[in-house]
């Protein structure tokens, strides 16, 4: 059973100039199940990283639109709308390689986005924001 991306068209109104103009456009909403894919990444060597995928627009066109006005007047303006729904990662993300000594977790540094590293100790549970528990289990995990 592999999830499916589905999309629905809906008329959608947009609105300019203090809300007193508006026009009608078809947007387009995203359905389907989140799931996980496993990639290699980097460049140098390759590291396993789990990344989570949920349905977006991924293909977007720009289109004219006509604006009307409160006062009866109108004029035309671009706008993008999406056209196409697949999966893309959910938000961002980031990933350490093995062979790093990234110095960033130290003090109150962090990293922004989900974290996309498929190894079981780098599991954010066992961790509390201002602990650096991944250089103590750097030494842990250390091969003797």
């Amino acid at each position: 059973y592999y999830p499916k991306v589905r999309g629905e068209f809906y008329t959608k109104v947009i609105f300019k100039r203090n809300n007193t103009c508006n026009a009608i456009v078809s947007d387009l909403a995203c359905y389907g199940e989140r799931k996980n894919i496993k990639i290699r990444a980097g460049r140098v060597g390759k590291t396993l990283i789990s990344v989570p995928m949920c349905p977006k627009h991924t293909a977007l066109k720009e289109t004219t639109a006509q604006f009307t006005c409160d006062t009866g007047a109108s004029f035309l303006e671009p706008v993008i709308l999406p056209e196409k729904c697949s999966y893309a990662p959910c938000g961002a993300g980031f990933w350490i390689p093995d062979w790093s000594e990234d110095n960033y977790w130290n003090g109150e540094n962090t990293y922004s986005g989900d974290y996309w590293g498929t190894k079981d100790w780098w599991s954010f549970d066992e961790r509390s924001d201002k602990n650096n528990w991944f250089l103590g289990q750097s030494v842990k995990n250390r091969i003797h």
